[in-house]
């Protein structure tokens, strides 16, 4: 596109010629073309130079927002660039994550054990408790001990129909065994 400054130069400036007709061999293609559009731009009427002058100021305002937009992006590219950068030099290796939550799943499995194994040792103890309990009242009444005055705790859960019962064969061996073995007696 021709700057306006060439179609405001004066009409005076045309000189006649009588080989106006002849184009010579050695002027190139675009020169020609320059040329033509010149002329055809100095033989256009005002109106038409004016609109052209409207559709420039267009297109020089269009240009320029696409610039400003071209910009803008171009801001807003780097700086998600700089956050993506960020954000991946924040980030854990996948091996770190890993290798941790391998560690939090055998934490959590010998976690599981000792508490299966604690509740079976509970179990076990509460189960020997009741049976000597049970076994100890036995004994004592088999032999005309006394109780000792020793009383349930009201607070106690079980009864002594909770401990295993004993066969005539287990208390016979048990009260052999007492027999054999001094027991001591509590001072009244």
């Amino acid at each position: 596109m021709e700057p306006l400054n060439v179609i405001a130069e004066p009409a005076g400036a045309l000189r006649p010629s009588a080989d106006l007709g002849a184009v010579p061999a050695q002027v190139p293609a675009s020169q020609r073309q320059e040329a033509a559009a010149a002329w055809k731009a100095l033989n256009a009427p005002p109106e038409a130079a004016q609109r052209d002058e409207e559709r420039v100021r267009a297109l020089e305002g269009e240009m320029a927002a696409l610039r400003a937009k071209s910009t803008a992006e171009r801001t807003s590219v780097v700086e998600l660039q700089k956050r993506l950068e960020l954000i991946e030099s924040q980030r854990f290796s996948a091996g770190l994550v890993y290798a941790l939550m391998g560690l939090l799943a055998l934490a959590l499995a010998m976690l599981a054990w000792v508490w299966t194994r604690a509740r079976r040792d509970s179990r076990v103890a509460i189960q020997a408790w009741r049976d000597s309990v049970a076994l100890s009242a036995e004994h004592a009444e088999a032999h005309g001990y006394a109780s000792h005055h020793l009383v349930p705790h009201p607070h106690d859960t079980w009864a002594p129909e909770d401990s295993a019962p004993f066969t005539a064969d287990a208390a016979a061996r048990t009260a052999e065994a007492a027999v054999d073995a001094p027991v001591p007696m509590a001072a009244p």
